[in-house]
């Protein structure tokens, strides 16, 4: 089976830093502010979460070990990743997923037909990756790690992207909160 590339390639940016220290760098959304139905198909505690549901913290942590941005496209490949990484997922919680999140999702969270292929190619990335259901592991534990060595113990490869390939660009949430700078 041949590496699926994801659609950001992973940086080494954050390699020699912790996870803590990743987090401090992180300002997202409360969970306050997540929509009653992202909650209700994503989070662990719902009786209605699909497969590769996990906490936020937890979730936040996925975003920095492929070091995905907050957009809605890096949102896309991480949900993409956890549930194509889940040993419980079958195609219908697949599109379930897309379903929900294409047509049925608030504004802000609601995916694009381009998103969704995002997603698609995070389920691949997911199911390729070294060590399963990576949405149980407690991330909060391994605070104190380097990014380098959480990447390693999981297989997940970091490859420097070229400068001319990087992008600057602002989260979907920044976009919302100042559209002048977009």
């Amino acid at each position: 089976m041949s590496a699926v590339e994801p659609l950001f390639l992973y940086e080494t940016e954050n390699q020699d830093m912790t996870l803590a220290e990743v987090r401090e760098t992180f300002n997202g959304d409360p969970a306050s502010s997540i929509p009653f139905l992202v909650r209700l198909l994503e989070n662990p505690k719902s009786p209605f979460s699909l497969p590769g549901d996990i906490s936020l913290g937890d979730h936040d942590a996925v975003h920095f070990l492929l070091n995905q941005d907050m957009s809605n496209d890096g949102e896309a490949f991480v949900i993409g990743f956890t549930m194509g990484n889940a040993s419980k997922t079958r195609f219908y919680h697949l599109m379930i997923f897309e379903f929900a999140s294409r047509f049925l999702y608030p504004d802000g969270y609601r995916l694009s037909r381009e998103q969704i292929r995002i997603f698609r190619r995070g389920v691949e990335a997911g199911r390729q990756a070294g060590v399963k259901d990576i949405n149980r592991i407690n991330f909060s534990k391994w605070d104190e790690l380097r990014m380098k060595e959480i990447r390693d113990r999981l297989g997940v490869k970091a490859r420097k992207v070229p400068p001319e390939l990087r992008c600057a660009r602002f989260s979907d949430r920044e976009k919302r909160e100042n559209p002048e700078s977009a």
